[in-house]
């Protein structure tokens, strides 16, 4: 049909294209030299590759009938094999599993890098982090108006006012004390020794701005204790807490109670949503020494809530929502009346204010910059107070 000069250059060209296109898959044991073919496709004459060499093995080949060019031309230049690259699933490119910014999710805010989960900690400014974890905190508060500031001893000792023996609170003998402001810087280091258990401590520096008696400052009651988580997930915590307060304020100048106590406590973070986190505690004040028939148990409970509102790449935003009670259940207090009980007494305070977060995404509040501030104001909504306005400002560095 066709001269063999043309027949045996078509089947040269057929198995060219076999052994060059990725498509077409070529049988190892069929596999022929490319540079062969391709001298035999051009007109030229070669030699097949000997066994064993680079290449394929040999393969049975026809007599080449000798082709003269009508023109000269060059030599072709020498070709290696080619090799046909092995798709692996390695090397099959994926997309990216983010795109972009991601929306706000605190599982990514409070991330718990090192920690081996992503449960995160509490942002909320007054109701104790259930969390145990390594972190230095400093807190300033000033608030206004305590007009029961020896009500079962749980600001400071019983008035001074009562002159006896065991009035060991600030006050001129006949002339009571009718209202406080204050102000106190607390520095507080804890320290997680895993992600179940840690121990904290803090020593307050307390200023007082009485009404009736003069201004006085100094070291506050210092406090220690030990956390315990007793559950712990990826989306919530629950740990028990034991505080104790000792008596090393002045209580003579309004800086502490002049009691021992001890108070167990009980505390709750979890997340309700990606970008929504609740949190709560439950805390009895224990008086383990009483100076006096002012000292009392208060019992103190709050439930609080923060929603991320804004992040951004190294810094996010989250208001947060907080109420407090206290419920005193034994004690007395100074009245107009002179001294009555505080048994019954309940206050309520609503906090409201907004973190604002710092930390690499993802690691958060357990990065080595991970840190955080909280402004936030108080207000009594009962007509029983420990203050009706306070200002808090705090500072959290993580570890």
């Amino acid at each position: 049909m066709f001269p063999p000069k043309i027949w045996q250059r078509m089947t040269a060209a057929v198995l060219v294209c076999s052994a060059f296109s990725p498509g077409i898959p070529v049988n190892a044991e069929e596999k022929v030299d490319s540079s062969l073919m391709l001298a035999t496709f051009l007109g030229k004459k070669a030699k097949a590759v000997p066994a064993g060499s680079q290449g394929c093995p040999p393969c049975q080949s026809a007599p080449v009938v000798p082709v003269e060019p009508s023109t000269p031309t060059s030599p072709s230049p020498s070709r290696e094999p080619l090799q046909l690259p092995s798709a692996s699933p390695d090397s099959v490119p994926t997309m990216p599993s983010d795109l972009g910014t991601s929306a706000p999710s605190f599982a990514n805010i409070l991330g718990g890098a090192g920690l081996g989960e992503s449960v995160g900690v509490s942002p909320g400014g007054y109701i104790d982090n259930a969390v145990p974890v390594t972190m230095f905190r400093l807190t300033y508060d000033t608030a206004y108006r305590n007009n029961r500031p020896d009500r079962a001893e749980f600001f400071y000792a019983k008035c001074g006012c009562f002159g006896t023996p065991d009035a060991k609170g600030p006050g001129v003998v006949g002339v009571p004390e009718t209202s406080v402001d204050f102000q106190e810087l607390s520095p507080y280091l804890e320290y997680a020794f895993s992600k179940r258990f840690s121990a904290f401590v803090s020593i307050p520096i307390r200023f007082i701005n009485p009404e009736v008696n003069g201004n006085t400052a100094g070291l506050s009651d210092v406090w220690f204790g030990v956390k315990y988580a007793f559950l712990r997930t990826e989306s919530q915590v629950a740990s028990l807490q034991l505080r104790a307060i000792t008596p090393s304020g002045d209580s003579d100048k309004g800086l502490g109670t002049n009691n021992w106590w001890l108070e167990p406590g009980l505390l709750y973070f979890g997340h309700l949503a990606d970008n929504w986190v609740g949190f709560a505690e439950l805390r009895d004040q224990i008086y383990l020494s009483r100076s006096s028939d002012f000292t009392g148990n208060v019992l103190r409970y709050g439930v609080g809530t923060s929603y991320l509102a804004w992040q951004g790449q190294r810094l996010y935003v989250a208001p947060v929502v907080e109420f407090v009670g206290w419920t005193v259940l034994s004690g007395k207090e100074l009245s107009d009346e002179g001294a009555v009980s505080a048994a019954g007494d309940t206050i309520v305070n609503g906090k409201f204010g907004i973190r604002i977060g710092r930390g690499e995404p993802g690691q958060g509040f357990y990065s080595s910059d991970g840190s955080d501030l909280y402004i936030g104001y108080g207000r009594a909504l009962t007509g029983e107070v420990w203050y009706k306005d306070i200002l808090r400002i705090q500072y959290r560095y993580f570890f």
